[in-house]
């Protein structure tokens, strides 16, 4: 199993001992509003089912930070909290901390996370990685690698 993923799924890990939670209303609220902020706009996204649950993982690009932020949407079953994560990361670097990943149990989304704010991200790709995680494996995974090639 590749770091990358195990990171995400470390983090999950510790997203079901916390139990963090935010309500569902507020949840879609932001989603409208852009997770990442104002000046970041939709860049990539990819969307997948399995085992009944269905997602998309998205990317977006600020010009104003030179940053680059992913989200995970839950795009179905938004009546009840699973724990999900996301995490970003330059290609072959390494994740921001903090604010490079974000886990946790949420009803519709994970994230926002974002690439380092100290690295120059002219030119570079990402990779960008989000799942929905059963009791020892994720149920619905998307991995995006050399995204948001700059």
């Amino acid at each position: 199993m590749n770091k990358f993923r195990k990171t995400l799924i470390s983090l999950a890990g510790v997203a079901g001992l916390a139990l963090a939670a935010v309500p569902a209303s507020s949840q879609a609220a932001a989603a409208n509003a852009n997770p990442c902020g104002s000046s970041f706009v939709e860049v990539a996204s990819e969307s997948k089912s399995a085992n009944g649950l269905t997602a998309t993982l998205k990317v977006y690009w600020s010009d104003a930070y030179n940053q680059n932020c992913s989200v995970f949407y839950k795009t179905n079953d938004n009546d009840s909290m699973s724990p999900m994560g996301t995490l970003i990361r330059p290609t072959g670097g390494t994740v921001a901390d903090p604010g490079g990943k974000d886990s946790g149990w949420f009803y519709s989304y994970a994230g926002p996370a974002y690439t380092d704010k100290n690295i120059n991200m002219d030119g570079k790709c990402v990779d960008a990685h989000g799942s929905i995680f059963g009791h020892d494996e994720p149920m619905l995974e998307i991995y995006m690698p050399k995204v948001a090639c700059g």
